[in-house]
């Protein structure tokens, strides 16, 4: 019997060791308590097989190894990353080849498409996820409010990252003597800084994440930013009041015969999913990626990143005077690819539900 109250102690540590779910744990707990039962013979709950024609200490034994090993196969040990600023969760045996089936999807039909981004992390499953629609006949009006400033619009930077995250094309930037983009006025409470630039399109000409008016537009552009009273990004997405985004729509216009985009002609640097090329020499100010937005009647709301980890900590701002993009520049977008090699058809995640919030719009003294 010291042999068997030995092994006991021995499986009911390494079960709880191995971080199981609280009902295998109580299923464990439970078969546990049946290795100390009569001189008799071992009541095993019915989904194991009783051993009869061995000794007790053996049956226990093995009944163990039983079990553990089942417990193993069926609880897959799982441990939080973070990959690309978003939090997943991986299998510690899987190859890189596997883990990559855990990047989420724009398709509805993928493992990990936006119905079971709650799957990756249980925030994009909250009750104040983005996007959103909007009607602007139904928000709240704040009259003679501070317009919105982005300074520093026309520093030319002295590098710029490109990067193909998987999932969009993003743009960050490095100035000299360590100068940022600050963000301040309409719904923000002090200066917010910039930190990447990324974009979301279509299959077509609607692309844009939040629909206004019920109208989707052919893309949306969205400058992600954090509070300067954080040091970085980082610690600024750990708080409540920490991010702020701002959105501006992208019209398709079929006549425009403007410039391209400057951000278009390094598209084909960063085909392939996770690749990324620092640019000096053909860098531009953001005034030439945001053109003059007009941003009178900025509408405003609380809500979430649009990708996992979906964290719900976003003061969102969103210009409804849209600039142009034209027919050859989504074109361009829709070459990336994904994680999965596969081109980045569309990547707009579908309308979440208001449930209730409030939207403002800032109408400017």
């Amino acid at each position: 019997m010291r042999r068997l109250s030995a092994i006991t102690i021995l499986f009911t540590f390494a079960i709880i060791s191995i971080n199981i779910d609280s009902g295998s744990l109580e299923e464990a707990s439970s078969y546990s308590n049946h290795f100390r039962g009569s001189h008799q013979g071992y009541h095993y709950p019915q989904k194991y097989k009783k051993f009869e024609s061995r000794s007790n200490e053996i049956v226990a034994e093995d009944a163990f190894h039983k079990l553990f090993n089942e417990i193993k196969t069926q609880q897959k040990l799982k441990t939080a990353t973070s990959y690309n600023n978003r939090d997943i969760f991986i299998n510690r045996n899987k190859t890189r080849d596997e883990e990559s089936q855990l990047e989420f999807s724009y398709n509805e039909n993928d493992r990990y498409g936006p119905p079971r981004w709650k799957d990756i992390n249980a925030q994009c499953g909250g009750r104040n996820q983005s996007p959103i629609a909007i009607d602007t006949g139904f928000v709240a009006v704040r009259e003679n409010a501070q317009e919105l400033i982005i300074d520093g619009v026309d520093l030319v930077p002295q590098s710029m990252k490109v990067e193909n995250n998987g999932h969009s094309l993003k743009l960050s930037f490095k100035y000299q003597n360590d100068q940022k983009i600050n963000i301040s006025g309409g719904p923000l409470k002090n200066p917010f800084i910039l930190d990447n630039i990324h974009f979301h399109w279509g299959s077509n000409t609607s692309g844009s994440e939040h629909v206004i008016n019920d109208q989707r537009y052919a893309a949306e552009l969205h400058m992600v930013t954090y509070n300067s009273i954080f040091e970085t990004f980082e610690m600024a997405s750990q708080d409540p009041m920490g991010l702020a985004v701002l959105g501006i729509l992208y019209e398709y216009d079929k006549l425009y015969t403007g410039k391209d985009n400057p951000w278009v002609k390094f598209i084909t640097k960063v085909i392939k999913a996770h690749s990324t090329y620092t640019e000096t020499n053909w860098v531009f100010p953001i005034r030439d990626i945001i053109k003059d937005v007009d941003f009178r009647g900025l509408l405003s709301y609380r809500g979430s990143l649009t990708t996992p980890n979906c964290s719900e900590n976003v003061l969102w701002m969103l210009s409804t005077r849209p600039i142009v993009i034209k027919q050859n520049e989504l074109v361009e977008l829709r070459k990336l690819r994904n994680d999965k090699g596969r081109r980045i058809i569309h990547n707009y995640r579908p309308l979440q539900d208001t449930n209730g919030r409030t939207v403002t719009a800032y109408k400017y003294k």
